[in-house]
């Protein structure tokens, strides 16, 4: 617990510096790592909601497709857990098609949100 305690100290400072030299693509990725961190703990409500759809708005800004895609998968998984279903599948779309365009792997970040979006909707294979 003190790992990401300490972990959620240094985003936050990474992000306020983001957020204060206005440069979108350090924000998105800030944002991003609070959802998965977050996420880690369990804690996934409308705040998370909040965090990931302002990564979307930031790395849209940046023209990061990559940190769009995971915060919109983010998303996904929060619209889910608070009973949002049909804007989840938008959003998880929207991630998807994202992701599609894009040549590279998609990293861990990116697979760990997509496979928290299925783990909460029960559809993940034994």
């Amino acid at each position: 617990l003190g790992n990401l305690q300490r972990a959620l100290e240094l985003n936050n400072e990474s992000g306020a510096l983001a957020a204060s030299e206005q440069v979108p693509h350090h924000l998105s990725a800030a944002y991003a790592r609070l959802c998965r961190l977050f996420h880690r703990v369990g804690q996934v409500d409308e705040t998370f909601l909040e965090w990931a759809s302002a990564g979307v708005e930031a790395a849209r800004a940046a023209d990061n497709e990559p940190e769009a895609a995971v915060c919109e998968m983010w998303r996904a998984l929060a619209l889910r857990r608070l009973g949002r279903e049909e804007e989840a599948q938008r959003a998880r779309q929207s991630a998807a098609q994202l992701r599609a365009r894009l040549t590279a792997l998609p990293g861990a970040p990116f697979v760990d949100a997509v496979a928290a979006f299925h783990a909460a909707g029960g559809d993940l294979p034994l």
